[in-house]
């Protein structure tokens, strides 16, 4: 490993960095301080214009002698995965990317630029350790109307950790506009939306780093890839986390109206991993003319957290039949809290609740919702009764909704409304902590 360093050090000594682009003139070369600044910029923060402007430089070393040794050191480690002077990358399988590959020594090119922003012992063993372990990458998830003070582990590689309080303080493993062309409604985000939130993030790991460039990866869209690459989970836990399903624990747990659905999405792999050779073309996300957070935003500490996460594991044990009626209370639910229209909140209301106290039953509907609610939110006959005279309420005002189109909008009947979806949530809550309905006739009947 140290002669390694030695001949990275000699590379990063005898280093030119010029101008490449495409047909562009040329231009002057770049010191290589300033190169090292360029490529630490964008590494260190988000900085999509230093990362762009990269693209158009290639480190290149003027002593032949070291880079031939550094080309055989590559070809010596690699060459399983050599052919006609290309290979590919795991890169493939984390951002997509060109499917024809890159030559040997963009490879080495890249190589020098860990180098020169790292130093040449970093660069040494990412090298080492690059080519000879699996890729770990991440799946990252915006929840911008989630605000934490500090990074909270959720399970073995899964973790959400807090944003910057401004545009100039962003992390560098945001997405550019274009970076995931396979997720369209990047167009709709701007650098403020990151501001405040929160981010969730999945570990992954893909491998083998590297393959044969003669191997179809059938698509350029991750991770259609032929099934060439394997995919694994950092943990049991990971395996298969599903971020909608978490987003809407949390969803349950703060309550209050705010949804965390729909999170925007992408995935990230490390700039100073050995395999990230060739990124797609990176374009920053738009500014905003004011830089305030979402007034919606939700200060949830560590214990709300492991509470949404306690109650996403209970779901993901609940059986078939169980899961699907949850599955609707809870979309329903959440639609009531989203919707902008009265009447949709209502009917969406009224749906979530049937799918929790009336299932299977067709008789006397009214009448059975408000009794199953009562004996399973009311603690004492008080409490029942008043959950009795809520529920009836809420079925005839959803009723009206369905068969008239319209509701009373006035300031009691919204407040109504929150004060009914307040007993869904706990409801919904209740019944995924239990694991299991409750069995009307012994509740009702003792």
């Amino acid at each position: 490993m140290e002669e390694l360093a030695d001949l990275l050090e000699q590379a990063v000594a005898s280093t030119n960095v010029v101008h490449f682009w495409g047909d562009s003139p040329p231009s002057q070369p770049m010191d290589v301080d300033n190169y090292r600044s360029l490529l630490q910029s964008f590494r260190e923060r988000y900085d999509p214009t230093a990362r762009e402007r990269a693209r158009h430089f290639k480190p290149t070393i003027s002593d032949k002698k070291v880079n031939k040794l550094l080309l055989r050191t590559i070809r010596s480690h690699l060459g399983h995965c050599i052919r006609d002077d290309r290979l590919k990358s795991a890169l493939h399988a984390t951002l997509g990317g060109d499917r024809e590959g890159f030559t040997v020594q963009d490879l080495l090119a890249h190589w020098l630029d860990i180098a020169i922003a790292r130093g040449p012992k970093f660069a040494a063993v990412a090298f080492i350790e690059g080519v000879s372990n699996p890729v770990i990458y991440q799946e990252m998830a915006l929840l911008r109307q989630l605000r934490i003070k500090h990074e909270i582990m959720i399970a073995d590689g899964v973790r959400i950790t807090p944003q910057a309080e401004s545009t100039n303080s962003l992390p560098p493993y945001l997405p550019g506009r274009l970076d995931t062309d396979y997720l369209p409604s990047w167009t709709d985000l701007r650098l403020a939306d990151f501001v405040h939130g929160s981010i969730l993030i999945i570990d992954r790991r893909v491998s083998p780093a590297f393959i044969d460039p003669t191997k179809d990866l059938g698509s350029t869209i991750p991770p259609h890839d032929a099934g060439i690459f394997e995919y694994e989970d950092i943990s049991n836990e990971s395996h298969s986390f599903k971020l909608d399903q978490f987003c809407e624990a949390l969803s349950l747990i703060v309550g209050s109206g705010i949804t965390i659905r729909s999170p925007a999405s992408w995935r990230y792999l490390d700039d100073n991993h050995i395999c990230k050779v060739g990124s797609p073309p990176f374009y920053g996300l738009a500014m905003d003319d004011q830089n305030k957070p979402d007034t919606r935003l939700v200060n949830a500490s560590e214990e709300t957290i492991h509470w949404a996460a306690r109650l996403y594991w209970a779901r993901e044990r609940l059986d078939k039949e169980l899961t699907s009626r949850v599955n609707v209370a809870i979309t329903r639910l959440l639609r009531s809290y989203e919707s902008r229209s009265l009447v949709d909140k209502f009917i969406d209301l009224g749906i979530a609740l049937e799918s929790l106290y009336l299932d299977g039953i067709k008789d006397e509907l009214r009448f059975r919702l408000a009794l199953h609610a009562a004996w399973h939110l009311g603690d004492d006959v008080e409490g029942r009764r008043l959950v009795m005279r809520d529920f009836k309420k809420v079925y005839d005002l959803r009723s009206d909704a369905v068969h008239t189109g319209t509701v009373k909008d006035t300031q009691e009947v919204r407040g109504f409304l929150v004060r009914v979806q307040e007993y869904c949530r706990l409801a919904i809550i209740n019944i995924i902590s239990e694991g299991k309905f409750p069995d009307w006739s012994k509740l009702v009947l003792g």
